[in-house]
């Protein structure tokens, strides 16, 4: 067994084909059997420069070593070889995402690895040959800052590839990166692991920029927030929370993955918002890598759409969506995985496990019903207790997370730690919002209808009306609404008013002598004060 640490220059032979050595011992060594970044292959790599520098006569080797050198005619040229070399000794390396055709360019630092472009390949090189220059030559920082062609994308593709390990969120364990260790959290506790005894790499874009500190979290000023955009009630708190926690755990399938939907609570036509569901966004990225578009300025249409989202991004907010945003469009997204497509780049493609979470914020109801939409979404509404009239400034004396000591910052972690076991334990905790149901109703039907029949006397029950009459009436009332109001809507109302309340409806012509024409007849059970109208979708979605 060859101790490859041990092996000199002299004892070199000959470079082989495919990354293959010969010593003059007979025996043939292959640099790809050592991992990218082990010291015994980058032994190996640094004697295979030596060997090329001995062989072309190079008088100082170190300095050979660099991937520029001057040609017989004191011209300065660029050897792609020791290029490739030269960047890998500094943990530059390519990136195949799992079950991707494409890659991207990245740097390992320890166990941390950070996404790179040639962009930043290039300003790394020009700065270190800046900084190296020697008495004022500036020959060599002049030659690359002038050579486009070192820092295209084919050309740096040259760089070996890395087959990297990510450390990955399981079923039952969520793993938070801090500055002084990892956190490993399970339902029935969290304790910490440290970054030299990883076997796996973490993306540094995810690494939480503070040490973690465990401390009591029940004074948590977040978890105080929690409970106010709850309502001051212990099961939208719970629901709210395991929100939360779902969305700093990062594992997820196709069966287990929904876009989660926070709302207001308040009805109205022009919502104002400022109720807290940004705010709660940004705790999450506190803890996770979150990314945001903007949700009115939007278009599912248009390339690179998700340009701005990075590839470590582990929670993906469409912010303030507008009123008819088409949640269809994100159905793919959320069982299939996300396709990341950037200007001048290939397009990369990540499966489900290795996609975000989404994330909508919106002042309006979000459409559609039926298992499709329904099985998709996790929807929750925050409370009025904060307004652009009161904000969560004026209730803590100081604006959040600016405004943290150390030790708030301490017990928001460990408050987050505990809505990820709450969720852990939990999954995500179903609860009835006072006006989720309401919203989706009056989205589907309008305002108008909603107004005209909330009161259920805006025609005689058990007989058979008069479809006409019904509607003349109607728009009497709401004059500007009959264009938006034609023949298939009309009776889907109807159907809809019927479903939500729980009444039954038949319909038919009468014509003819004596007959009313189109007619329709709702039935009614009797209205009461304790009266629940029935849940409007599927009761099971969540």
């Amino acid at each position: 067994m060859v101790d490859i640490l041990k092996i000199t220059l002299d004892e070199v032979f000959t470079l082989g084909a495919d990354d293959s050595m010969v010593l003059k011992s007979g025996v043939i060594i292959l640099m790809n059997d050592y991992p990218l970044h082990s010291k015994e292959r980058l032994h190996l790599r640094t004697l295979a420069q030596y060997h090329l520098d001995t062989l072309r006569k190079k008088e100082e080797i170190p300095k050979a070593r660099h991937y520029l050198y001057y040609d017989a005619n004191s011209k300065i040229k660029l050897d792609p070889a020791r290029y490739r070399f030269w960047l890998e000794e500094r943990n530059f390396a390519k990136y195949f995402p799992v079950d991707s055709r494409t890659y991207t360019f990245i740097k390992i630092e320890g166990k941390l690895i950070e996404e790179t472009n040639e962009k930043r390949i290039k300003e790394f090189v020009l700065d270190y040959e800046f900084k190296n220059s020697v008495a004022g030559d500036y020959s060599y920082f002049n030659y690359v800052a002038c050579h486009k062609t070192a820092f295209t994308p084919d050309f740096l593709s040259m760089i070996e590839s890395s087959e990297v390990e990510f450390l990955q969120d399981t079923a039952d364990v969520c793993y938070l990166y801090y500055l002084n260790c990892v956190v490993a959290v399970t339902k029935d506790g969290a304790k910490t692991v440290q970054y030299k005894d990883m076997t796996s790499y973490v993306w540094k874009n995810q690494v939480i920029q503070r040490d973690y500190i465990a401390c009591d979290h029940h004074e948590s000023e977040f978890r105080t927030f929690l409970w106010h955009v709850s309502n001051h009630e212990m099961k939208k708190y719970k629901s709210i929370q395991s929100v939360m926690g779902y969305l700093m755990h990062s594992y997820k399938t196709r069966a287990n993955n929904k876009a989660v939907i926070l709302n207001d609570m308040v009805i109205s036509d022009n919502p104002n918002g400022q109720s807290g569901k940004g705010l709660f966004c940004y705790a999450i990225g506190q803890i996770k890598k979150v990314d945001s578009v903007d949700g009115k300025a939007h278009d599912f249409a248009k390339t690179f759409n998700l340009q701005t989202v990075k590839l470590g991004c582990q929670v993906l907010v469409f912010d303030d969506v507008k009123r008819n945003f088409a949640f269809e469009n994100l159905f793919s997204l959320i069982t299939e995985g996300i396709t990341l497509e950037y200007k001048n780049q290939p397009a990369v493609k990540l499966p489900i496990e290795k996609s975000p979470k989404i994330v909508i914020t919106t002042n309006y109801t979000i459409g559609g019903t039926g298992g499709s939409h329904e099985a998709r979404k996790f929807e929750v509404e925050f409370s009025n207790y904060f307004s652009v009239n009161y904000t969560p400034e004026m209730e803590f004396g100081h604006r959040f997370f600016d405004g943290w000591t150390k030790e708030e910052w301490s017990r928001f972690d460990n408050f987050a730690i505990r809505s990820i076991q709450v969720y852990l334990q939990n999954g995500l905790i179903k609860c009835d919002f006072d006006n989720i149901d309401i919203k989706k109703y009056i989205r589907e039907v309008g305002s108008e209808f909603y107004e005209y029949t909330k009161e259920h006397d805006f025609m005689e029950y058990g007989v058979r009306v008069k479809k006409g009459e019904l509607w003349n009436k109607f728009f009497e009332e709401f004059q500007d609404s009959k264009k938006f109001y034609g023949d298939k809507r009309r009776k889907n109302c109807l159907k809809l008013y019927c479903e939500y309340y729980g009444f039954e409806m038949e319909e038919g012509n009468s014509s003819g002598f004596g007959g009313i024409g189109r007619w329709v007849m709702i039935t009614k059970p009797d209205i009461d004060n304790n009266y629940t109208p029935k849940f409007f979708g599927d009761e099971n979605a969540f």
